[in-house]
């Protein structure tokens, strides 16, 4: 009768340590998941707040035949919680009618974001929005200031 009541005892003590267990596994993944979600929010957020951007600059594109005037630009709505368009870089000054519609358009500075550290977005000309590192950035915006240098002088009237 003793070993009945130490058996019943001990796998009392086993499904009490297995809830705290289960608890204390739960609590974390909720802490992990509350931390990484705000910045999943953020860059989502981001993003879809660059899409809206993005079709406003195509459909002005496609109703005028030109991008619009930086101070155009500033003009549009643009509602986000991380960036505004006075600190987003448009980069029309880099833009011919021919360019390759991977040439940065628009792009912010770094995201302040603790786990997704060095991170830009963009609006490529064909209105494509996408997240890159640094590096990548400066890879791609010289090849649109590369583009637009050694075509720039072929658009330039001979005397």
């Amino acid at each position: 009768m003793n070993t009945s009541n130490e058996r019943i005892s001990h796998i009392r003590q086993n499904r009490l340590i297995l809830k705290l267990v289960f608890s204390i596994i739960l609590a974390g993944a909720l802490i992990f998941l509350l931390f990484y979600g705000r910045e999943w929010l953020a860059i989502n957020d981001q993003r879809n707040s660059l899409q809206k951007l993005s079709q406003k600059l195509i459909a002005y594109h496609e109703k005028n035949q030109s991008w619009p005037t930086n101070k155009e630009f500033l003009q549009f709505d643009f509602y986000s919680r991380k960036v505004s368009l006075d600190v987003l870089v448009y980069n029309i000054e880099n833009i011919l009618p021919d360019s390759p519609s991977d040439s940065v358009l628009v792009y912010a500075p770094e995201l302040k974001l603790r786990y997704y550290p060095d991170i830009h977005p963009i609006i490529l000309l064909d209105g494509k929005i996408d997240m890159v590192s640094a590096q990548e950035l400066q890879e791609l915006l010289s090849q649109t200031s590369q583009f637009y240098h050694s075509n720039s002088l072929k658009l330039q009237p001979t005397p």
